[in-house]
């Protein structure tokens, strides 16, 4: 086990006060990751564990800056890279009290549910996800945890919010706080984000993009604004499965292509594709299909290393233990690609199944940022 860390250390020395035992706590153990679980894993105090989240900017700026190292390091990188921008739930379903509550759609569960909404910023080469940067959206309006038997008797129209931040307005302080600061080839989203908003700013900073678009948006294609389903350029025929055309959306040149897929249930579906890169139909399809892994990443990320796990209830100490999954999935991602394994996965295993660091009790507070 000391070797597998060992291993970081060497090519990533800025990393080393990193890998706490809040890190290690995450690794080496099944089961829940908050606080108390954790500590009765690793044999120490909950006390000493719970001030791995204190003092939490500084070291979430610390983590930032290890995770920018790790995304530029030339040796794991290799091929084209994506920075992605996607969203996930954290479901709190009995939680009244955490900093960023929300009510956000779960698509576990397929229903709205009470929850911390994440927009995730991540770097994607070959597969090999390192997420760098989170921000929380917040409902405008709705309110966590009010009884509603109260709030009937005051109708008065709220005031609208001056710092209500949209996902598209979050994803786009993602994109402006990273394209300077980590290296990648375009852009690739979900059908969410492909707004107006997004392209005019996607466009003003000269980056290439590709994003799902919903078929029902009103394009031009050969001089004809029809919504993308009804485009006769885009029909697919016989056994066609990916066609483009270049055409204009608010005004913004760009390519679409229709792809036609097979689901998991039997059936096919034929959805559309936004882009402003010169490819090919299948080009196109390919292109998109690189955003995918980020997707995997937070399943593995709330099934191994218990994301959604923590139970603080100060904003900035949940905002850390996300910084600290973050790392501690980018570190089992360099161990993934230093050893040619299959999957981040097969690192975890390989973790939980090797003994126990002997010294981990005897770590001393001086040895943790």
């Amino acid at each position: 086990m000391q070797a597998l860390f060992q291993n970081v250390i060497n090519s990533f020395a800025e990393v080393k006060n990193q890998i706490t035992p809040y890190i290690k706590g995450l690794l080496l153990y099944d089961g829940r990751k908050n606080c108390a679980a954790m500590a009765r894993k690793m044999n120490v105090s909950e006390k000493r564990l719970r001030k791995q989240l204190d003092n939490s900017e500084v070291k979430i700026k610390s983590i930032q800056s290890n995770l920018k190292s790790i995304a530029n390091e030339t040796k794991f990188i290799k091929g084209l890279c994506v920075f992605a921008v996607d969203g996930t739930s954290l479901v709190k379903a009995f939680a009244e009290k955490i900093q960023n509550l929300s009510i956000d759609y779960d698509g576990v569960i397929r229903r709205p549910a009470r929850c911390l909404s994440l927009m995730v910023g991540a770097l994607i080469c070959d597969g090999n996800v390192i997420p760098v940067d989170c921000r929380f959206w917040k409902n405008a309006t709705k309110k966590i945890g009010v009884n509603k038997s109260k709030t009937k008797k005051n109708k008065k129209k709220k005031k609208p919010n001056k710092n209500y931040k949209t996902k598209i307005m979050l994803a786009i302080e993602l994109i402006q706080a990273w394209k300077d600061l980590i290296k990648f080839n375009y852009l690739a989203m979900d059908g969410a984000f492909s707004s107006e908003k997004m392209i005019e700013f996607i466009e003003s900073q000269k980056l290439q993009y590709s994003m799902r678009i919903p078929r029902s948006r009103r394009v031009v294609i050969d001089g004809k604004e029809l919504a993308l389903r009804d485009q006769p350029s885009l029909k697919l025929v016989r056994n066609e499965r990916c066609k483009s055309a270049k055409g204009s959306y608010k005004g913004y040149a760009c390519t679409f292509t229709a792809h036609k897929r097979k689901k998991k249930n039997g059936t096919w579906e034929t959805f559309f594709i936004i882009s402003n890169m010169e490819l090919s139909a299948h080009g196109h399809v390919i292109a998109y299909s690189r955003r995918w892994p980020i997707d995997k990443s937070f399943r593995s990320m709330k099934q191994y290393l218990g994301l959604k796990d923590c139970q603080m209830l100060s904003g900035l100490k949940q905002t850390l233990h996300v910084f600290n999954v973050f790392l501690a999935y980018s570190i089992a991602t360099v161990e993934k690609i230093a050893n040619a394994k299959n999957s981040v996965e097969e690192i975890f295993k390989i973790c939980r199944q090797a003994k126990p660091i002997q010294n981990i009790s005897k770590i001393t507070d001086s040895d943790v940022i």
